[in-house]
């Protein structure tokens, strides 16, 4: 297998990336990770570009723009509201096994959330996400591919973010798996081959 063009180094890469990345058929691969600056791609696959949503909502700990290789996604935002707004939900500390230390959900309170927009984007469009935006997504094309630069923490890595659930805390059997080496370059391949984009070209954004 070629490995030269991907010019990247891959011990690191397999350090910071997962199949089955949040939800099965998301695939993450972290391009480049650092406190200023994290590049990474988002591949959805199979059933998860067929789930009315990707993820439940949540917000982030820190900034980011995403950038739509292909295929379309459509970004949903939610607001808090007080009363009889919105819809119930309940709210989840995450604390992702990215960072040092345990990894999982924890249940804190009730709240209730509004949706307020749904966007649309198609390849070669980009939109950017604050830190404190509640949101999720949903694909609308197979084999959507979309390119994140994710910039520097808003709070420390010890704080946790937040993820809302109508119901119980989002389930994780059979997430976050290693990539192998081979596995992983095959990846990349496949998707330079598909799209005719380069990496070295993505890492120029």
């Amino acid at each position: 297998m070629a490995r030269s063009n991907l010019r990247i180094n891959v011990e690191e890469v397999l350090k910071h990336s997962f199949r089955n990345f949040h939800a099965k058929g998301l695939d993450y691969i972290c391009l480049r990770r650092s406190e200023e600056e994290t590049w990474k791609l988002y591949f959805f696959e199979g059933d998860v570009s067929r789930s009315p949503e990707v993820v439940f909502p949540h917000d982030h700990r820190y900034n980011f723009m995403t950038y739509v290789l292909s295929g379309t996604v459509e970004n949903v935002l939610y607001k808090h509201v007080d009363g009889n707004e919105g819809e119930p939900y309940n709210r989840f500390h995450w604390r992702t096994p990215l960072n040092p230390g345990p990894s999982g959900f924890s249940f804190q309170t009730t709240c209730r959330l509004k949706e307020i927009d749904r966007s649309i984007y198609v390849s070669g469009q980009e939109y950017p996400m604050c830190w404190s935006q509640i949101h999720t997504i949903r694909i609308a094309h197979h084999d959507t591919v979309l390119f994140l630069k994710q910039y520097e923490d808003a709070y420390p890595i010890g704080v946790p973010s937040n993820t809302y659930s109508r119901g119980d805390a989002p389930k994780t059997d059979g997430l976050y798996q290693r990539f192998d080496t081979d596995s992983l370059l095959a990846k990349l391949s496949q998707f330079e081959k598909r799209l005719g984009i380069h990496l070295s070209s993505i890492l120029e954004f």
